[in-house]
């Protein structure tokens, strides 16, 4: 998931809709009810020197000043208000300072604070649906995750770093604190966070089934898949963030060359150019013919690229349902509490992102070129998704041995189970040929109903036994472990044996107990 996703999902209160963001002048502090406010920034907060060079006389309106940097870039604005927010009422109700007091101590506070905040802080997203006009509204609704306090703290070093330039503040004390393990995440958590929201093989068959069995009943069904096979597409060649999706228009794609590319403004603004590849653009000529356009864009086309039922643009949100949706039916092909069926449910626009830069190294595409394709600012960034070094490593470990065979041992579980113990003396002449009716009279008539084993004699042996002098006028024990019986079945049994027993002049001793289930273990 989207870094700045994972914040907003711990901050979900605060999604103000993109087309007001650019009227925000006057950046206003909810009221956190039951909680007593230790100081008001407004008006005890102003710059530190007389020739600061915004206009702000206060925290609140500094901060705004910084924010407005990035009216242009909706998500950004969108996200970094959000932080700033949060840290500006936790300076007002729990530390009681304005920027300028803040020490190094205090912001590692407010991080330690963000990963363990108070349950006054944090509200259930039930509560929320009344908005920040409720009561019960709170600005988290649980801990922040260690990475998003690792965007947190680069969102406030540069507001820090802005106001000490613009001399509203003396100097930034967040300088002073290090990326540690304590709060801060490692690329490896990263990659490893990454790795788990990695579609296999068999998931990706599943989402791509899906998409080829979508219905087609009528027009809105047709359109629908149209639609949703085109956006996963582009999403998948491409590479393309979730709000990139939104913000460029059809004239992004060009010819150059002989070739089509995709221009775009990513992250930060940052320009790139990414290629289109060969079975993308058959799903832009589908697309396009189904919206009544030419079947190849054109430059002058600023149309958006995904557009709903009715035409008009869609937004960010709706692309996060498409795909959502789309990953819960895939995740019916698998049984419905496994694991990938859950990992599917939970599908996401930026898993696809994830997805093309994993499949582009399994391709044989060079690192350097999947960065440019993701316009990842770092290496280290790309190599998240390099598999060639694991298959490697995997190889290398199997060259190892063990002169230990492994035998494989299964625990077989055993329910509660009535035990029947049969004692013969006396008996006819022939007491083998009587015992041997008598075993065949119990097994295939009087337990023929029911579940039922040998308990710790052979049938066998005794037989041979009583063929012999010495044993042929002995006690004859043998045993039962019957499934359990009820007293009245268990009656019924016990008569049974004891006619048996009669039949063939045997003198019949029963004995039943109740035996308490015991795991069985079987070597293979």
């Amino acid at each position: 998931m989207n870094m700045r996703k994972r914040i907003k999902r711990m901050m979900p209160q605060w999604n103000i809709p993109m087309s007001e963001l650019a009227t925000i002048n006057i950046l206003q502090l909810p009221i956190l009810t039951a909680l007593q406010s230790k100081i008001d920034l407004s008006a005890s907060s102003r710059p530190y020197f007389k020739d600061c060079q915004i206009t702000a006389n206060n925290d609140l309106e500094a901060v705004m000043c910084w924010l407005n940097k990035y009216k242009n870039n909706d998500n950004t604005f969108a996200s970094y208000l959000r932080q700033t927010k949060l840290l500006l009422l936790w300076c007002c109700y729990e530390q009681g300072k304005t920027l300028s007091q803040l020490k190094a101590q205090d912001f590692e506070d407010f991080f330690a604070f963000l990963k363990k905040p108070p349950q006054s802080w944090c509200a259930s997203r039930a509560s929320l649906q009344h908005g920040k006009s409720s009561e019960h509204w709170r600005p988290l609704i649980g801990p922040l995750s260690v990475s998003a306090v690792q965007m947190t703290y680069r969102v406030l070093q540069s507001l820090m770093n802005y106001l000490v330039a613009s001399q509203y503040l003396r100097a930034n004390p967040l300088k002073l604190i290090k990326l540690h393990d304590n709060y801060l995440s490692s690329m490896n958590e990263q990659k490893y966070h990454i790795w788990a929201r990695m579609l296999e093989e068999d998931e990706w068959e599943a989402v791509q089934q899906t998409l080829n069995n979508l219905p087609e009943a009528n027009v809105t069904q047709v359109g629908y898949k149209i639609r949703a096979q085109f956006l996963f597409a582009l999403l998948y060649f491409l590479g393309l963030r979730v709000h990139e999706v939104t913000a460029h228009t059809w004239s992004a794609f060009q010819y150059k060359d002989q070739r089509w590319w995709f221009f775009v403004r990513g992250k930060g603004g940052k320009l790139g150019h990414i290629p289109v590849h060969e079975r993308l653009l058959k799903f832009v000529k589908l697309y396009r013919v189904y919206l009544q356009k030419t079947p190849l864009p054109e430059t002058d086309d600023l149309s958006s690229l995904i557009v709903a039922i009715n035409c008009e643009s869609i937004q960010t949100r709706q692309i996060y349902n498409i795909v959502k949706s789309i990953g819960a039916l895939a995740s019916k092909i698998f049984p419905d509490e496994s694991q990938k069926a859950t990992k599917l449910r939970k599908l996401s626009p930026h898993w696809l992102r994830h997805l093309s830069a994993s499949h582009q190294d399994k391709a044989g595409i060079k690192m350097t070129m999947i960065k440019e394709n993701l316009r990842h600012s770092s290496i280290q960034t790309t190599q998240i998704y390099m598999h060639t070094e694991d298959k490697l490593r995997h190889q290398a470990i199997q060259q190892m041995s063990l002169k230990v065979v492994p035998r494989e041992h299964i625990v077989k579980k055993t329910i509660k189970q009535t035990l029947i113990k049969i004692k013969l003396t006396k008996g006819p002449v022939h007491r083998d040929l009587g015992f041997r009716l008598f075993i065949e009279a119990i097994e295939e008539g009087v337990l023929h109903e029911y579940a039922w084993e040998c308990y710790d004699f052979s049938k066998n042996e005794i037989l041979e036994q009583l063929q012999t002098a010495q044993h042929r006028f002995q006690e004859i024990s043998c045993a039962y472990m019957v499934e359990c019986l009820d007293v009245a079945k268990l009656n019924i049994i016990k008569q049974a044996l004891q006619l048996e027993g009669d039949i063939r002049l045997f003198n019949t001793e029963i004995i039943t107990s109740t035996a308490l289930p015991q795991n069985k273990v079987i070597t293979k």
